[in-house]
């Protein structure tokens, strides 16, 4: 099964234990390129997959306090819902990030 979007500068697609397809879109670009075409048989819990230079990550755990996003190569992000996030790359440690809004 596949799905077309227009192709924004920036997208993110992630597809969720519950089966739900999450999109966020940036700016729209010049309407130059074609629709990106989006496999979501691609999407598979606990991996990361490549496919035409897109890269389907998928969310391997989904708490009231976070998601666990499993990246390529065994690496892990956690996005806590305060805006923190946690890198974990595959080969130990963590790196710490804060996301920063304004409105």
């Amino acid at each position: 099964m596949t799905q077309d979007y227009a192709a924004p500068d920036t997208l993110r697609v992630r597809k969720f234990p519950d089966g739900d397809l999450k999109v966020t879109k940036g700016s729209l670009s010049d309407g130059i390129h074609p629709p990106m075409e989006v496999d979501l048989t691609l999407f598979e819990p606990g991996t990361c997959n490549v496919s035409d230079g897109v890269i389907y990550d998928s969310v391997t755990e989904e708490t009231d306090q976070y998601i666990l996003l499993s990246t390529c190569d065994g690496d892990q992000e956690k996005i806590f819902s305060d805006g923190r996030s946690v890198y974990l790359p595959a080969g130990g440690g963590e790196y710490w990030a804060r996301r920063i809004e304004s409105w």
